[in-house]
């Protein structure tokens, strides 16, 4: 089977009648590294998950060494290997018999599985259990798995969330050494800096569309040391002005990248996830209507005015980034307490007395 790489042809995405993903083209030849950047919601995950089979474009084509992933399954997946956002791993598994259990699946033997373990530095810890990893390591034992069995296509979705300063440059290594071994790797990343240090060009994407595209000595070229900092810094002014559509929100996070790992819009989900997030606002609607109902009398988790319940009823946010109050990136409520995802509202403390 002759490399030819990845090729997508006005792929698009659209859910419940929203395009998530607007016509989209991008040609990856083997050696190749492109990266992916934009803010939650861009349709970055979306795009790559279309790519290693996990949800269904609306239309386009894509195709990975010239197969078809509706015509050729199982051969198509043979080509990709793929690096999810976040993983829930065997809750009793070490690392070695997790990255064992992945050889396993795509015919690989024990050793090759302890080399991937190496390769990322795990070698040390491949007795404990996963469980107890870190998100930086989890992140390095999800990327062994990607690169096992050294699939031409390489699909990594923010595979430098949770690591360390060492281990970003680590991951430039890896990459690299993926480069030159002739694969492609397409990864997505609010990292610009890393995205300029390893990828030969990049992509920035709002709300689906992309609005920004060219090599890094592109960018380079025109925006001088500042690189792709430089081509987001205009972006974001385009976008004030009116000059291109979108949405600033969760984008820049004030320290050189865009804000936050990806989480997707909730309408970026498949079916079941579909039906989660509208679980999910059922329970929201419910609750501000509960805060309301006793909007009039005491607060009876503070004993004050209720106005404050009510704001609190506001500033919750769903799992899938809704923000309005004090609610910071990874999904909690900051502004009441630890209680992830969503608010709960407590039995109310103060007796209910006769007049």
């Amino acid at each position: 089977m002759i490399n030819t790489g990845l090729e997508m042809v006005q792929v698009t995405k659209r859910i419940k009648g929203k395009t998530i993903v607007h016509p989209f083209d991008l040609t990856i030849r083997p050696g190749q590294v492109v990266a992916l950047c934009g803010g939650n919601g861009a349709g970055k995950s979306t795009i790559l998950r279309m790519i290693a089979g996990l949800a269904r474009p609306t239309s386009g084509t894509i195709e990975v060494n010239g197969l078809n992933r509706r015509q050729d399954r199982e051969y198509y997946l043979r080509q990709i290997g793929y690096m999810p956002d976040h993983f829930n791993f065997g809750a009793g598994l070490t690392a070695s018999e997790t990255i064992r259990f992945f050889a396993a699946l795509k015919g690989r033997t024990a050793q090759e599985a302890d080399d991937a373990l190496k390769a990322v530095g795990l070698q040390d810890a491949r007795n404990k259990r996963v469980s107890v990893f870190s998100k930086g390591m989890q992140q390095r034992l999800l990327f062994a798995q990607a690169i096992l069995d050294k699939p031409p296509l390489v699909i990594l979705d923010e595979p430098t969330n949770g690591l360390d300063p060492y281990w970003m440059d680590t991951f430039v290594s890896l990459v690299m050494e993926v480069k030159r071994a002739g694969q492609a790797v397409i990864f997505s990343t609010h990292q610009l800096q890393v995205a300029e240090e390893v990828a030969d060009r990049a992509i920035f994407l709002m709300d689906g569309k992309t609005v920004s595209r060219g090599t890094i000595e592109e960018y380079r070229a025109k925006y001088g040391p500042s690189g792709l900092q430089g081509a987001f810094a205009s972006l974001i002014s385009r976008q004030l002005t009116g000059d291109i559509d979108g949405t600033v929100g969760g984008m820049f996070d004030g320290q050189g990248g865009l804000g936050g790992g990806e989480r997707q819009d909730p309408y970026q989900q498949d079916k079941y996830q579909q039906d989660e997030y509208q679980q999910d606002q059922n329970r929201q609607e419910k609750n501000s209507r509960h805060s309301q109902v006793f909007g009039n009398g005491q607060d009876s988790r503070h004993g004050q005015d209720s106005g404050h319940d009510q704001d609190s009823g506001h500033a919750q946010k769903s799992r899938h980034g809704h923000n309005d109050g004090q609610v910071s990136l990874d999904g909690r409520d900051r502004s009441q307490d630890n209680s992830p995802v969503k608010i709960t509202f407590r039995k109310r403390e103060n007796k209910r007395h006769d007049g």
